[in-house]
């Protein structure tokens, strides 16, 4: 389990559940929600940032058809309901490892895959090299649809475990 502060929120990371308790500071904390999603089978949700509004933005390993590991975001709204999830899956594993948000709302998603076939757009190196890559992903914050997604790599194999935006 993971735990993160937050200004105003104390956020637990389970293996599949993600908890969020207010305020980090009080003696006596109150549970806001806590959230799991059905239907995935998520062995670790790596990251999650808070935006100023209360939404949670959380990226996890997921497996669908457990064969390989894929790419699980959700956005959650203040009251803990998702608004909207985005998986990333392709023809081998797919690990994101850290999220975060810029001044437009956008989310940022890195980590690492070895799909030929990760969704690209707008790719600044759009061929996998060597036997794993890094990738940088941003979705949009109103509905999670991805709007950039690019390789990054040499021969060696390359993975991004965080990542930051100012």
């Amino acid at each position: 389990m993971a735990m993160r502060l937050i200004p105003q929120l104390l956020v637990c990371i389970c293996l599949s559940l993600t908890v969020v308790v207010s305020p980090a500071q009080a003696v006596d904390p109150t549970l806001v929600y806590e959230n799991a999603l059905p239907g995935y089978t998520i062995p670790a949700v790596r990251d999650l940032v808070v935006d100023a509004a209360g939404n949670a933005y959380v990226v996890a390993t997921a497996y669908e058809n457990r064969t390989h590991a894929d790419i699980l975001a959700v956005k959650y709204d203040p009251s803990g309901s998702p608004v909207w999830t985005r998986y990333v899956t392709g023809n081998n594993h797919c690990f994101g490892l850290g999220i975060a948000l810029n001044s437009l709302g956008d989310v940022w998603l890195t980590g690492w895959t070895s799909a030929t076939d990760f969704p690209l757009v707008g790719a600044v190196d759009s061929t996998l090299t060597g036997n794993k890559d890094g990738f940088l992903m941003r979705l949009a914050g109103s509905d999670g649809s991805i709007t950039f997604s690019t390789y990054f790599g040499a021969e060696a194999g390359d993975d991004f475990q965080g990542l930051a935006i100012n």
